[in-house]
């Protein structure tokens, strides 16, 4: 094994400085095609024995994501990691005066680095870099990937090219801010847009009417009930299994207004139909957002589009499922399908690896469900990510290449 190039910080300060969110912030427009430029630029500087190639987006914004792997069709692992940032997070300073985390520079508090990125996903990004220029390497693949923090789109992409490429990695391990523990198995993700519709009366006669809003209380209030029910049941034979996560991402309640509702882009998912507001008259429209993280991995948003219209079917109103934007099972990887990772996790951190449950959703289970190969994640460890103060431990940067270095370098002989 040979020694890191150089320690890690330096590099994610250089990446740090890149604005990569896509969208625009104080009218600053950033996207992730300066970012995989440096990265293009970098690898072919300091690992020049992989061939790069890149997968665009077909949405017309210029963006693409960055391939890099050995010669030859035999790939046994890619390592994933995605470029792009939320969008700056502020908050106001000491003097009184906003701020944002990423035109504030660079911060530390005792071993950590402090900076939009640093944690979600830039210090792994960082350490993986560092790793590729540090050991010889042979049957291995990288991918620096565009549009995570989203709808995923970067990813879709790179799914859809594969079958062109002539080979597929037998396995994938992807970089996020895991804390050096491995993460082998995630919830799923579900968003969907549903409408709830009554019928207006005067609000002197409670009697007349039917209250799209206290309809949408019962309803949810029996999803909730049904889910935790299905949980508690689940949980009862897998009891190391997750909670379902249910988030009203967005609602709103009041008058349909035909014109309103005619309006362009409001069967997105983010967006809600605007509403007129009749002090004196029963509100006969909500519009809610759910964003879902099953905890059932197999559930899909067929299963709980369904659900939460049987729920309203309960009351004296109906509803409809506007659309879908997110819908995404989840994953189960078996810790011995990566035992040499955790055997190198143990020896560069002198710990006994943890394999565990990852909170969020990532692409890794896109990955499983069409490649059909085991997917993990693994990175350094960081915390407050898509807040003010997100932050990445520095000493974990090193630890973490130096797993890559050694996990990228094994399959030499």
């Amino acid at each position: 094994m040979q020694k890191l190039t150089e320690p890690v910080l330096p590099l994610l300060q250089q990446l740090c400085a890149l604005p990569s969110w896509f969208g625009t912030f104080n009218d600053r427009a950033a996207d992730e095609v300066s970012y995989a430029q440096f990265v293009e630029d970098y690898l072919a500087t300091h690992v020049p024995t992989l061939k790069l190639s890149r997968v665009p987006l077909e949405d017309g914004s210029g963006r693409y994501s960055v391939l890099a792997k050995t010669p030859g069709p035999d790939i046994e692992l890619l390592v994933a990691v995605h470029l792009d940032t939320v969008l700056p997070s502020t908050q106001i300073d000491s003097s009184g005066a906003w701020v944002d985390n990423f035109t504030i520079g660079d911060r530390y508090h005792d071993q950590t680095y402090l900076r939009l990125g640093a944690a979600d996903n830039k210090g792994g990004a960082a350490a993986l870099l560092t790793a590729l220029q540090s050991v010889t390497l042979k049957k291995v693949a990288a991918l620096f990937y565009v549009d995570e923090e989203r709808y995923f789109a970067g990813m879709e992409a790179v799914l859809a090219a594969q079958p062109s490429w002539g080979w597929k990695p037998k396995r994938v391990l992807i970089i996020e801010p895991t804390g050096l523990e491995i993460r082998n198995t995630h919830r799923g993700c579900v968003e969907f847009k549903a409408r709830v519709q009554g019928a207006s009366a005067h609000a002197a006669y409670p009697e007349l009417g039917k209250h799209a809003f206290e309809a949408f209380l019962k309803a949810y209030t029996a999803f909730r009930n049904r889910i935790d029910n299905a949980d508690a049941v689940r949980r009862s034979v897998h009891p190391n299994q997750q909670l379902t996560a249910v988030n009203v991402a967005g609602i709103t309640c009041g008058q349909r207004d035909a014109d309103a509702m005619a309006l362009p882009g409001n069967a997105k998912t983010n967006c809600l139909t605007p509403v007129r507001v009749v002090p004196n008259k029963k509100a006969d429209f909500v519009e809610v957002v759910f964003d879902i993280r099953p905890g059932d991995l197999t559930a899909s948003a067929s299963d709980l589009t369904r659900l939460f219209t049987d729920c309203v079917a309960t009351t004296n109103c109906t509803a409809d499922i506007v659309s879908v934007a997110i819908d995404k099972v989840g994953m189960n990887t078996k810790a011995i399908d990566f035992s040499d990772l955790g055997a190198i996790v143990a020896d560069v951190t002198a710990a006994t690896p943890k394999f565990a449950y990852m909170n969020g959703y990532g692409e890794g289970a896109m990955i499983a469900q069409q490649w059909g190969v085991p997917v993990a994640y693994f990175g350094p460890k960081g915390e407050n990510t898509h807040e003010f103060g997100e932050w990445v431990l520095i000493p974990s940067l090193d630890v973490a290449a130096e797993a890559y270095a050694r996990l990228l370098s094994s399959f030499i002989s």
